[in-house]
């Protein structure tokens, strides 16, 4: 995962695009390709429709509001300090009173806070990029025949065994669809045939950031690789103090450690 060099079959490559520098850009293509998955090929997300990002100041989230916006989407986003609210509306673009703080609310006080924003509807699309509590509450929110995309795998939860449970499961009780998002599905399980949509997804990425329509996620910037970088990268990601995505630099130092 830190290795200097990495060597890929050039269906995982593209141009970078030129008005982002190489950090923002280091910073795009898990992210980018994700979001692009999710939002256009799983939801299908077009205009008119109400969406709701949880975890929208993240590397994925940041992108899918930026993506859902592109649509047409009307946005409803999730944020967990003042910080991110800020970000959601002087970068992002969602207004002020469509962001949701999740901090220190039940369920409960998060989904009536959802139907009241929207004008006591449900959403149309809801996004999980959080996982956990986020999920369930994108499953309370949607409407008949809604789409929940998830990218986190919860394989001990006892909501996996509830969805398919038609007497519980939020999803038949509103003929709703539930996708799962995994960008390396082609890549681990498909054929080399599979993987020039890699290539297209960011050749689209590219041009959308080059007619400034897109932004690349947040960058932290943590400096030369080193024991000690690294180490603080992993203490702001187990304590979830990050946005957009965390990036270091190889210098011709960091290259020869070992």
């Amino acid at each position: 995962s830190y290795a200097p060099f990495v060597s890929v079959p050039r269906e995982f490559v593209s141009r970078k695009p030129m008005n982002l520098s190489f950090l923002e850009a280091a910073a795009v293509p898990l992210t980018g390709l994700t979001a692009y998955e999710a939002v256009f090929d799983k939801a299908k997300v077009g205009a008119g429709q109400t969406v709701l990002v949880t975890g929208s100041t993240g590397g994925v989230g940041s992108m899918a509001v930026q993506m859902c916006l592109l649509a047409g989407a009307r946005v409803l986003a999730t944020a967990g300090s003042e910080r991110s609210r800020q970000y959601c509306t002087e970068v992002l673009g969602v207004p002020n009173y469509q962001i949701i703080c999740h901090r220190n609310r039940s369920l409960e006080e998060l989904e009536l806070e959802i139907y009241r924003v929207n004008g006591g509807k449900p959403v149309d699309v809801a996004f999980d990029f959080v996982g956990h509590r986020m999920k369930q509450l994108c499953l309370r929110v949607i409407g008949f025949g809604g789409s929940v995309v998830s990218i986190v795998e919860e394989p001990n939860s006892s909501l996996a065994s509830q969805l398919f449970d038609a007497r519980n499961s939020p999803l038949f009780t509103k003929s709703a669809s539930m996708h799962f998002q995994f960008l390396g599905a082609r890549a681990l399980f498909g054929n080399r045939s599979d993987w020039k949509v890699y290539q297209q997804e960011l050749e689209h990425l590219a041009d959308w950031m080059e007619a400034g329509k897109l932004k690349p996620p947040q960058v932290g910037d943590l400096g030369n690789f080193s024991q000690a970088s690294i180490q603080g990268a992993h203490r702001m990601l187990e304590d979830g103090d990050v946005q957009g995505k965390l990036v270091v630099r190889f210098s011709e130092a960091g290259r020869r450690m070992t």
